[in-house]
């Protein structure tokens, strides 16, 4: 991107940012190319450790969808606590998920 204005235009530039998000696993989605699947979530709780960090802002019993390059350990109707990231680029932005960890219903 660098040197080339009309590329750096289409670059969106999203500050670092990271949550924890506390989800039940809804549906799940295989990508068309075969890498990760899109993840339709029930948040329970959604947080960073400093506000600002939160680019998601989930709040208790909404929906949203999110990316996961490894979606095997994942069941639709378990609970999972993942870290998020929100990323931008060209065609917009989307979550990603990370680090997958089940947890107990409360």
């Amino acid at each position: 991107l660098q040197g080339d204005p009309d590329r750096l235009s289409l670059a969106m530039r999203l500050r670092p940012n990271a949550s924890t998000l506390d989800a039940s696993v809804l549906a799940l989605r295989r990508c068309a190319d075969g890498v990760g699947a899109d993840v339709d979530l029930s948040v329970h709780q959604c947080g960073a450790r400093a506000p600002a960090e939160d680019f998601i802002g989930a709040v208790p019993g909404q929906r949203l969808t999110a990316f996961l390059a490894v979606p095997e350990a994942l069941r639709v109707g378990r609970r999972f606590r993942f870290e998020a990231t929100v990323l931008g680029g060209p065609g917009g932005e989307r979550i990603v998920l990370t680090r997958p960890v089940q947890v107990k219903d409360t």
